[in-house]
């Protein structure tokens, strides 16, 4: 389990918000979202968190949270 701030709880749910409905969301397994939304938030926020540690928790691979990042900050 990822320990987060309240703030970036509330800022990875406006990324998945934000991706809702796009290119990113439809094909794309919901968990490597997800894992994208929490990195990116975690990392706005300032904490130490590595993409290994999201990938594990979310049980997606560190590729896929790099793919979906990458896309999530293009839209």
């Amino acid at each position: 389990m990822l320990s987060t701030t309240d703030i970036a709880r509330r800022r990875a749910n406006e990324l998945a918000e934000r991706a809702e409905g796009t290119a990113l969301t439809n094909g794309c397994q919901p968990s490597g979202v997800a894992a994208a939304c929490v990195y990116l938030a975690a990392q706005e926020q300032g904490a130490l968190i590595t993409q290994s540690t999201v990938a594990s928790a979310t049980e997606v691979s560190v590729v896929t949270l790099r793919s979906r990042r990458d896309e999530l900050q293009a839209i």
